[in-house]
């Protein structure tokens, strides 16, 4: 006897079927081993179109997938990992040797003060960090050495604030303060001005008490060079100053061509042979307070010789009296030759 086949219809609305829902009721389906739609069962991998996820549908409910069933959901979910993973889709792009962000993502936030930032970044030895377009600049660390590379030609302008240190490759010349330098070296003073500190060199044991300056000083709107010296926290201001074709030494303002300051009158000394400060052959030249001229020679001799270029003037040899000095014992002898 063949038993008859009964067909259950499930309608919770209770319109429709022979098995008819309450609203609190459930339904419960045991199976030994499996349960079994048609043809498939759920638990079945037969092709992407007849598995049990096959057979599950979905509510549309996600951003990135329209499929209407789990298994396709999966299936597009495991495309995108695949293409994440290949480098081919994603934030990232992978193109063998190097890993780059597909849109040009810029790496932290530069808007935000302190917040969203990388925490750091490490490279390897040798790694480089190259800038540009046309890898225009290249950073490289080796073992203790910090290279910056510009193969392209580029400049390279260290800008803390304003111009701080600018290279020119071109040219191989370097400007701190400006970003066109005109020497091998180039220092500017600070930007917008005409006075300041330019170059200075000092003691490392005691910086403060042993160093030379140059700098550059405005004086009724025009500009001076002054090298500036600090010797055993003593400071010899204007040890040397250049201005518009004088040289003055100790003094902030030559009035000639050259002119000697001295506190004390002991302007210049002419040595012979003398590598060390020890000299025993000099002529001394010294000024009074009141201007006097003071010629005191070692030797205790002092000749002066004095020519003209009129064709006419006679050969005249005199003998000129030299004032006596304290430190020369006999007093010298100043001889004069003059052509008039």
């Amino acid at each position: 006897m063949v038993e008859p086949v009964l067909l259950v219809t499930i309608d919770p609305a209770g319109t429709g079927g022979n098995l008819v829902l309450g609203a609190s009721d459930n339904l419960n389906l045991t199976a030994a081993s499996n349960l079994v739609f048609g043809t498939t069962t759920l638990a079945e991998t037969t092709a992407a179109n007849d598995s049990g996820a096959y057979l599950v549908g979905t509510f549309d409910e996600f951003a990135y997938s329209a499929s209407s069933n789990v298994q396709d959901v999966l299936d597009d979910l495991d495309s995108t990992i695949g293409g994440i993973i290949a480098g081919t889709t994603g934030i990232w792009t992978d193109a063998g040797a190097y890993l780059y962000p597909s849109a040009g993502e810029v790496l932290g936030n530069s808007s935000s003060a302190g917040a969203n930032k990388l925490a750091g970044a490490y490279l390897a030895d040798s790694a480089p960090l190259v800038f540009g377009t046309d890898n225009d600049i290249t950073y490289s660390f080796s073992g203790s050495v910090l290279s910056v590379a510009a193969p392209g030609g580029s400049d390279i302008n260290l800008d803390s604030d304003t111009n701080t240190f600018y290279i020119d490759t071109s040219a191989n010349q370097i400007g701190i303060g400006n970003t066109s330098p005109g020497a091998r070296l180039h220092i500017s003073t600070q930007i917008g001005g005409y006075d300041g500190n330019l170059l200075k060199f000092d003691s490392a044991a005691e910086p403060t008490n042993y160093n030379m300056t140059l700098r550059s000083v405005v004086s009724s709107g025009l500009v001076k060079y002054h090298f500036d010296i600090v010797n055993a926290s003593t400071s010899y201001l204007a040890t040397l100053t250049l201005d518009r074709g004088k040289l003055g030494i100790s003094t902030t303002a030559p009035d000639a061509a050259l002119e000697i300051n001295h506190a004390t009158g002991d302007n210049l000394r002419l040595t012979y042979n003398d590598a060390d400060g020890s000299a025993t052959a000099y002529t001394d030249f010294s000024l009074a307070s009141d201007g006097d001229l003071t010629i005191d020679s070692a030797g205790g001799a002092i000749i002066s010789l004095i020519f003209s270029t009129l064709p006419e003037a006679p050969l005249i040899m005199s003998t000129l009296r030299a004032t006596p000095t304290s430190a020369i014992s006999p007093p010298p002898t100043l001889v004069a030759l003059v052509l008039l």
